[in-house]
């Protein structure tokens, strides 16, 4: 994923829990995106959209240490 542009939103805690599932849900869960077939239905590499999850897991983790 090479894009030069930067975006910046704000998510509640609750809807980047679901993003961080879902994205989890593609990677892993029981009927996880087959890797010959990730790129194209994804528009990211399988590695790339793991990175994501775990920044975004990183996060939703530092709220609930609070």
């Amino acid at each position: 994923m090479q894009h030069t542009r930067q975006y910046e939103f704000i998510l509640t805690q609750d809807k980047a829990i679901i993003l961080a599932q879902a994205l989890n849900e593609v990677c892993n869960g029981p009927d996880a995106i087959e890797d010959f077939e990730f790129h194209t239905r994804m528009g990211a590499t399988k590695d790339e959209v793991i990175k994501l999850a775990a920044e975004l897991n990183k996060y939703i983790k530092l709220e609930e240490s609070k």
